[in-house]
């Protein structure tokens, strides 16, 4: 109801992260192409409107990465995480950092020497 508020409609801001709420909803519901539909919308109104929110943008790519991880798509995850870690690692975003090599260490999950690696890294943020 709230995307269909006319505020909303006129702020791409509110409405892309309503879209990165949704997705996060259908991601926890396991409704992986929803999830995706609703990240991709995020990313979509982030790019068409020139957002300069860097933060956000390592958000949504952690978040398709996420889904990635969940379909097993480990190489496209690795894709976004990497993406995601460029931008947080320019913003000397230590949390930001530290999510992204914990979630690329979850990449790895049946090499737990690799695992190991990122997710000390992570803890050590």
């Amino acid at each position: 109801l709230a995307l269909k508020q006319p505020e909303c409609q006129k702020r791409w801001k509110c409405r892309q992260h309503f879209m990165n709420s949704l997705g996060n909803t259908y991601l926890y519901m396991d409704e992986y192409n929803m999830a995706m539909k609703h990240y991709r919308n995020a990313l979509d109104i982030y790019k068409t409107n020139k957002n300069t929110n860097q933060n956000f943008l390592a958000l949504i790519y952690n978040n398709i990465g996420n889904v990635h991880v969940s379909t097993k798509n480990y190489d496209s995850a690795l894709t976004y995480f990497q993406n995601a870690l460029q931008i947080h690692e320019s913003l000397d975003d230590d949390y930001g950092i530290a999510r992204v090599k914990w979630n690329m260490g979850n990449c790895y999950g049946k090499n737990d020497k690799k695992s190991i690696i990122y997710w000390k890294s992570a803890v050590n943020f």
